[in-house]
């Protein structure tokens, strides 16, 4: 699992849909307690649906994912963690 207490915005890992990243992904980056804050406050923003299969030419898995959100949401809300701490 990532180093929650460092982590920031340039060391985030691609996301592996092309839409953003998975709620998977959002649990390993900030683990149990951080992912249920961020869900909470995304509950006031919009999130992409991966609905569909990727082009073969597509690296980043097959999908469909499900709901998945942007870096631009994830980095927003580990600066405001960051600013909150």
């Amino acid at each position: 699992m990532a180093n929650q207490r460092s982590m920031s915005a340039p060391n985030l890992p691609e996301p592996v849909c092309r839409l953003g990243y998975t709620a998977a992904q959002v649990l390993d980056i900030l683990g149990p307690d951080r992912a249920t804050r961020f869900h909470e406050w995304m509950s006031r923003r919009t999130y992409s649906t991966c609905n569909r299969r990727t082009t073969e030419e597509d690296a980043r898995g097959s999908g469909p994912h499900g709901r998945v959100v942007t870096a631009a949401d994830l980095t927003a809300f580990l600066k405001r963690e960051e600013a909150h701490r």
